[in-house]
């Protein structure tokens, strides 16, 4: 079975009904709160969603490796709608989380009302779209030796002088980074270094203005989703 996650959601409604957005930033792994400031402007016209995908910000974090995937973080954020109540969204994907918008208006088409993709690129595509296309395969098989190195060591008990040498075995967010950077590069140019996660605000922040709540919705697998409402303990709700 696999692990339940908690997603830490901020709404700018306590129940998202009036025209609700939801808003996956990118990464993989960022979180949702350079996305807020500006887009919380839309408060006044919509219902936002803005969740930390698994394994970043206040989301849960120390899965397996092999849980930390596009269709994982596709599949919590239907559970998140379904989680609260909103039975159709428009969705905007930012950088990375455009792919995941993307796979979401794909997974569950009638779940996304208007689709808007910033600053990312057009996947994914039919799967012979890139054909005849030298530097993408052998990029796409330099992603998949990262993959790949990551599942033999996962399952190694001890790991051999070789691997030691070869530096320190990647997971979680890590990890899918560093496929990314092996892979294929976008249309739109070469990924950039990531800055540090930061958190979604800090401990003593209140109420973020425009911002309703932060809440923790969790996203087990789909057949059995719940929804916690509370504020997480560090913030303050006044």
């Amino acid at each position: 079975m696999d692990p339940a996650v908690t997603l830490f959601t901020v709404l700018t409604a306590e129940k998202p009904a009036r025209n609700p957005l939801l808003v996956v930033h990118g990464g993989p792994d960022w979180d949702h709160s350079y996305l807020r400031d500006p887009l919380v402007r839309l408060a006044d016209h919509h219902d936002l969603i803005f969740p930390d995908l698994r394994g970043c910000g206040r989301s849960t974090r120390g899965l397996p490796d092999d849980q930390y995937t596009p269709d994982a973080a596709t599949a919590d954020l239907a559970a998140l709608l379904d989680a609260l109540g909103v039975t159709q969204a428009d969705v905007l994907g930012f950088s990375y989380g455009g792919l995941i918008a993307q796979r979401l208006a794909l997974a569950a088409p009638g779940r996304v009302r208007r689709l808007v993709i910033a600053s990312s690129t057009v996947l994914p595509v039919p799967a012979d779209a890139f054909d005849g296309w030298p530097e993408r395969a052998r990029r796409t098989a330099a992603e998949a030796a990262v993959w790949s190195e990551a599942d033999v060591r996962s399952q190694a008990d001890v790991r051999s002088q070789a691997d030691v040498a070869s530096g320190p075995a990647l997971s979680g967010p890590g990890l899918t980074r560093a496929a990314a950077f092996a892979g294929p590069r976008p249309p739109s140019g070469a990924p950039r270094p990531c800055p540090p996660t930061a958190s979604a605000f800090p401990a003593s922040a209140s109420r973020p203005n425009g911002c309703a709540r932060g809440a923790r919705a969790r996203c087990p697998p789909p057949a059995s989703t719940t929804h916690r409402n509370a504020w997480p303990r560090s913030a303050s709700r006044s």
